[in-house]
């Protein structure tokens, strides 16, 4: 296992984290406000999209990447899609309950009854989350689509292979050399002649 694949871990299971957090407070939100107030918060309904499309996609393409190398859902390019959309959606949601945090609840969580100051609270909690969930996958977007342009600047194959298959030596890839491949074809077969007569040694 290369850094990358350890970056790689680290970030998916810490965005993992944020989504079940953000999706189980948005959903607690949800439930009151539709009860209370017989509606509900554009950013708390973003969020359990967002955290229901990072839970189950999320482990997915881990597994399958550990347990098969090569598999569709592990290429870079599909990688870099899906969480470019992943982002978007962490982004929007962060972006939308802090406007409900600002206009709904007026910027303040000082409410009377406190069902309504825990849903603000909730409400800020979610805003939180998506955007702790949204920074790493930038991050690591851009640190993948780096490092696979300057991969493929240097022509290797990078779009349509896996990150565990691409960048087993870190930034330069697993290399393969051909020189026992030149030995091979240098050596020499003792059945076939030279084509020199042999030279003597003058005897003293």
């Amino acid at each position: 296992m290369s850094w990358v694949d350890i970056v790689r871990i680290v970030v998916f299971a810490w965005t993992f984290f944020c989504g079940i957090l953000a999706m189980a407070l948005s959903a607690n939100v949800i439930s009151f406000m539709t009860g209370f107030y017989r509606e509900y918060l554009t950013g708390n309904a973003m969020a359990v999209a967002a955290g229901v499309l990072t839970i189950v996609t999320i482990p997915v393409m881990l597994v399958v990447d550990f347990l098969r190398t090569g598999a569709f859902t592990s290429k870079i390019l599909l990688e870099l899609i899906w969480l470019g959309l992943l982002q978007l959606l962490w982004l929007i949601s962060g972006a939308l309950a802090a406007s409900n945090v600002s206009g709904f609840f007026e910027g303040t969580c000082n409410w009377v009854p406190g069902s309504v100051a825990n849903a603000c609270h909730e409400t800020v909690a979610t805003a939180a989350f998506s955007f702790l969930a949204w920074i790493p996958l930038l991050g690591y977007e851009i640190f993948i689509l780096t490092l696979a342009i300057i991969r493929h600047t240097r022509g290797a194959p990078i779009w349509m292979s896996s990150v565990k298959e691409s960048f087993v030596g870190g930034l330069h890839g697993s290399q393969t050399t051909t020189a026992p491949q030149f030995a091979e074809a240098k050596a020499i077969d003792p059945s076939v002649q030279h084509p020199y007569p042999p030279t003597s040694t003058p005897q003293v």
